[in-house]
């Protein structure tokens, strides 16, 4: 075994699943495990695949990315891309109507890390046209009232639904692996949470898609804790009462 981490290698954990309070206004250990994503992280979309593709340099793919993943995590936009903000601003008292989200001149963030120009790449590699469908789905739902409860209740139907295609399936089961690789910086292949639909009992292989990722998973952030070898809280921490978790996500 070498000293370096193997983000290549696959492995086979052990499951469980534990039950969280909400940190927003939706549950945010959604993916804390692949067999909890499996059930609870529905999706689909009504829509076929653009002829162009996802380009995870373009910045508006990448607005319409961290949105998408923001409605399925169920963290604020501005937590998983720090610095990221849509234009024209709310305003105090709200316009009514609000005004159109202008995706040119939004900025979709600058953190240093940059962890999800990553998950974006992965995800695009791996499943480009389902990645199109469910952009496609956020853009659609972009000026929502409330557009994560929008592209939530689109992304809900049975795998037995004769009216779905086999690209909506396919859209639907990248959606869980997006949430997982937020969650857990490790990508579950669709294929894999699929078959825990009909085998709940199955063990799904995963791999880490990077050193940057392990050390970025929200499931810890959200247990107030830090992933092993790596800590951003000051020495000494855990003699003093943990801090409010809104400090972690």
């Amino acid at each position: 075994m070498t000293g370096a981490l193997d983000h290549q290698r696959r492995f086979t954990p052990d499951i469980t699943e534990e039950d969280e309070h909400t940190v927003t206004r939706r549950t945010v250990l959604t993916g804390a495990a692949a067999a909890t994503a499996a059930a609870t992280v529905p999706a689909a979309v009504d829509m076929a695949a653009r002829a162009d593709s996802v380009d995870p340099n373009s910045r508006e793919h990448m607005l319409l990315f961290v949105l998408l993943s923001s409605a399925l995590t169920g963290i604020a936009a501005n937590k998983l891309a720090p610095g990221f903000r849509l234009e024209p601003r709310p305003t105090n008292p709200p316009t009514v109507p609000a005004p159109p989200i202008d995706l040119a001149k939004s900025v979709p963030g600058s953190d240093p890390v940059d962890v999800k120009r990553e998950y974006l790449t992965w995800a695009n590699e791996k499943y480009p046209s389902a990645l199109e469908n469910l952009l496609q789905l956020v853009r659609k739902n972009l000026n929502a009232s409330d557009r994560d409860e929008a592209i939530i209740n689109a992304l809900q139907f049975d795998d037995d639904d004769k009216s779905k295609t086999p690209s909506d399936l396919d859209a639907k089961y990248l959606a869980r692996s997006i949430v997982l690789m937020w969650y857990l910086g490790a990508w579950y292949e669709p294929a894999e949470l699929k078959a825990l639909r009909k085998d709940p009992k199955r063990v799904p292989t995963f791999r880490v898609v990077s050193p940057k990722a392990y050390t970025q998973a929200w499931a810890l952030r959200v247990a107030q804790a830090h992933p092993m070898g790596f800590s951003e809280m000051q020495f000494g921490y855990w003699t003093r009462p943990p801090n409010p978790r809104v400090d972690f996500t």
